[in-house]
């Protein structure tokens, strides 16, 4: 972990002292900071999401500065740096400001706080944290489009080894031309995750790589995700006075006229030869009925290949396993959480169930799931549910998939559009 967050610091460091004085007018530019070696309740993820982070502004363009675990005066200093530099950037660029980390609420005011605060006093954070506002003052420096990401909303983090005391920040207003987003609600809680990213971070920088999408639309894609991701629990929110259209990546993509709403597709019946099994398994997933389960023995999501991403990537609900949910991604078709029924596979989450997922022509799509012989069928309806064929040595099944949230928007509307067109 160290050795990665270390290459890509020197590599957005340089990134950034490389550039010329007019090289850097107009461009972006973003400050990264990730604290979580506290001395008390440190924080697995934060330094994690902060190299996400930057990696992810560096391939978009941002000069970035990064910085992780920081005291005190390293991160008042930090700030004030990224405030002069603001100061001398031209119009038309744009300054974003991450932090991930410890963050408490005082007095209704937001501290973010440093590696080596000594907190056992409330006051005491007023003595050693930074006043977020500090942040937004510091980009009140230069008049342009400004975005504040604040992945800091833990509870008791001195007590109990979470990101935030409190109950969460405090709602914070938007100057003009800044828009302030946080990862879970005023006076809400978030959480760190499970794995080696914050759910929040790990939805933003995935909704910032979409083309085509306004900042808007980026942070509205982030709380879908975080929404399913937590199960509701946790609901990122934003504060927003910008100006003009901003894009993390391209411009907007071209306006697609609307099309006619088609009747409905009528569900397929659920039919099964072994329709009891399914039931029984649905109620109980493990130990599986007639040996077709297989819970924990079927590849991980990073041991398959990616390919090239279609246009119908992103979550999926399948009929057949009522709030499951499945993320087709660069041709990999796997669990977002929970246990799942395809019909005769039941898998930890994470775990593949599909690989080798490719695109054919316009709506229709084949795969291979790792524990059916024959191909998997998929075709786009116009109804925006996917139909599931499978045709194996087991088992032949149809189902339909129903999108909760597509990764590129608008490829998949024209790919809709495309599969209207030929009815």
């Amino acid at each position: 972990m160290i050795g990665r967050t270390l290459l890509i610091f020197l590599a957005v460091f340089w990134t950034y002292a490389s550039l010329p004085a007019q090289a850097q007018a107009g461009q972006r530019l973003a400050l990264i900071i990730g604290n979580s070696a506290y001395r008390t309740a440190p924080l697995p993820n934060p330094v994690n999401d902060a190299a996400l982070m930057a990696e992810t502004l560096a391939g978009l363009g941002f000069a970035v500065k990064l910085h992780t675990d920081l005291t005190r005066r390293d991160m008042r200093r930090a700030i004030v740096d990224f405030g002069q530099t603001l100061e001398e950037a031209p119009s038309g660029s744009v300054a974003l400001i991450y932090y991930a980390g410890h963050g408490i609420r005082i007095d209704g005011e937001n501290y973010l706080i440093p590696v080596d605060a000594e907190i056992s006093d409330p006051l005491d954070v007023k003595i050693e944290g930074v006043q977020a506002s500090t942040v937004l003052e510091t980009l009140n420096r230069y008049e342009g489009l400004n975005i504040v990401v604040l992945d800091a909303c833990r509870n008791n983090p001195f007590e109990g080894g979470t990101r935030s005391g409190g109950g969460g920040l405090a709602r914070m207003d938007a100057p003009t031309g800044t828009l302030v987003a946080f990862s879970t609600a005023p006076g809400r809680v978030a959480e760190d995750g499970d794995g080696s990213n914050s759910p929040y971070t790990r939805a933003l920088a995935r909704s910032m790589q979409i083309p085509g999408l306004k900042v808007e639309d980026v942070f509205k894609r982030v709380r879908v995700e975080v929404l399913e991701r937590t199960s509701n629990r946790q609901v990122p929110w934003e504060s927003s006075s910008l100006i003009g259209d901003f894009y993390f990546n391209g411009q907007a993509a071209a306006a697609v006229p609307p099309a006619a709403q088609p009747v409905p597709v009528p569900p397929v019946p659920r039919q099964s030869i072994i329709s009891g099994d399914i039931e029984r398994a649905m109620a109980d997933p493990l130990p599986g009925p007639s040996g077709l389960l297989f819970p924990d023995t079927l590849e991980t999501v990073d041991k398959v290949p990616a390919t090239q991403p279609t246009p119908v990537d992103g979550v999926w609900r399948l009929d057949i396993t009522g709030g499951t949910r499945f993320r087709i991604e660069q041709g990999r078709l796997y669990t977002v959480d929970g246990y799942h029924l395809l019909p005769v596979t039941s898998v930890s989450p994470g775990k593949i169930t599909g690989h080798s997922f490719k695109r054919d022509k316009a709506g229709s799509y084949i795969g291979y799931d790792v524990t059916i012989s024959g191909p998997v069928y998929m075709t786009l309806q116009p109804d925006m549910t996917l139909k599931i064929v499978g045709d194996g040595a087991v088992i032949d099944f149809e189902s339909y998939m129903t999108l909760v949230a597509a990764d590129d928007p608008a490829a998949f509307e024209e790919e809709l559009l495309s599969v209207r067109a030929a009815e």
